[in-house]
């Protein structure tokens, strides 16, 4: 019985390095360096956004400003 808990223990234990050995698999590297990327786009586009005062599109209450027949 002894015996067969230690089998059952050192198979969890195989089986839960498979999954820390995720983490180490990951280049944290490149995605620090894609995630500044990511943000720096986003400080673009919000300066861009203010510069020509276009906030008002992006509010949650947002209306369409025209209608079908405005347009024609």
């Amino acid at each position: 019985m002894i015996g067969e808990l230690k089998a059952q223990v050192a198979a969890l234990t195989a089986e839960l390095s498979k999954y820390k050995s995720v983490r180490s698999k990951l280049n944290s590297v490149s995605l620090e360096q894609e995630n500044e990327e990511l943000r720096s786009k986003v400080r673009r586009y919000e300066s861009v956004i203010d510069r020509q005062n276009l906030w008002h599109l992006f509010g949650r209450d947002r209306v369409k400003t025209h209608s079908r027949n405005d347009v024609r």
